[in-house]
């Protein structure tokens, strides 16, 4: 009998299987939901309105001229300030030591070395007000 495991999945004899959970997936998902909150450059490995993206436990945000998107699952909430300047300057702070690669597709479709920041700050916002987002306990803030 021919087996192959490939990303949870088993070939035998043709026909595919789904394989038994592995333990250690909900160990590494404890894991990566103690880590900080990081914001990453967007450099194509998402849609060219997002300039930044942050993933966190059950979320991903998605930072936009027009302002931060949230996306649960299948829902997407957008967070807009009434009567806020409509292009604000979208300036990371803190770079961080880790770097974000994607190994998507093929190579020229690689992603690599994507920095990664500890905040994000929309500039006068308001006449004189900035809004700055940024991780606590991986919740964003």
């Amino acid at each position: 009998m021919f087996r192959k495991s490939c990303f949870g999945f088993i070939l035998c004899a043709g026909l595919v299987y789904a394989a038994p959970p592995d333990a250690a997936v909900p160990q590494g998902k404890a894991v990566l939901a103690r880590l900080p909150l990081r914001f990453e450059e967007n450099r194509g490995q998402a849609p060219a309105e997002a300039r930044f993206l942050a993933r966190a436990s059950g979320y991903s945000l998605a930072f936009t001229s027009h302002g931060p998107a949230m996306s649960l699952g299948s829902r997407k909430v957008e967070l807009k300030l009434r009567g806020s300047n409509a292009a604000p300057a979208i300036v990371p702070e803190g770079r961080m030591a880790a770097a974000t690669n994607y190994f998507v597709g093929n190579r020229d479709q690689w992603h690599t070395a994507v920095p990664n920041y500890s905040k994000i700050r929309y500039r006068d916002i308001y006449p004189g007000i900035d809004a700055v987002y940024y991780g606590n306990q991986n919740q964003l803030e």
